[in-house]
């Protein structure tokens, strides 16, 4: 079996992280058998990525059912619904598809996670999978522009960091992060300018 290892991206609006995640799932999207980018801001750039575009979770469904390999979810931008509720129910979704296949390897993407797991807020089962999620085959990738607004349990829980360019707010928060936990916790820290 692989080695399967968080992620997290950090960096500026701009600053190349989601596209940088992007290149990486068409690169390893063969090590998966499925992959979920959960495209937040529906970015044209992410959906070009396949032209499996899911809304629901019954458009989802039928293409897991086809075996699409990677599929682009995209929870509606609507103010009558919630996208944390709806992120709850994706992952309810990928975990019952992980209980019914233990061989199956799932990655899920999500662009702007601190949108789902704040310090104040973190859903159980998105906990339970960053914590636990990788002996089950299931990794997840998280990418945002807010490191100091997403919970521990993200920064804590990912192998791989990657720094894109940051504000100095950030900046300063990531220097503090590394001062008090070890950086040793992370196999790869790659800053890009």
């Amino acid at each position: 079996m692989r080695d399967l290892k968080h992620k997290m991206y950090i960096g500026q609006s701009g600053s190349g992280k989601t596209t940088f995640a992007k290149n990486e799932v068409l690169k390893l999207a063969k090590n998966y058998n499925l992959i979920v980018f959960l495209n937040t801001q529906h970015e044209e750039f992410v959906d070009n990525i396949t032209d499996n575009i899911a809304w629901n979770i019954s458009q989802l469904d039928n293409f897991v059912q086809q075996r699409k390999r990677i599929v682009v979810y995209k929870i509606p931008l609507d103010e009558e619904i919630y996208d944390d509720e709806e992120f709850e129910v994706l992952l309810i979704y990928l975990w019952s598809i992980k209980r019914l296949n233990e061989e199956k390897h799932i990655l899920l993407v999500v662009d702007e996670a601190d949108r789902y797991c704040t310090k104040l807020r973190v859903p159980k089962l998105y906990s339970d999978l960053m914590t636990k999620g990788r002996r089950y085959n299931f990794e997840i990738w998280n990418i945002t522009q807010r490191p100091q607004l997403v919970n521990n349990v993200l920064l804590t829980q990912s192998k791989e960091l990657f720094m894109f360019e940051l504000s100095k707010y950030d900046y300063d928060f990531m220097q503090k992060w590394f001062d008090y936990e070890n950086p040793k916790l992370y196999d790869y820290i790659i800053i890009k300018n």
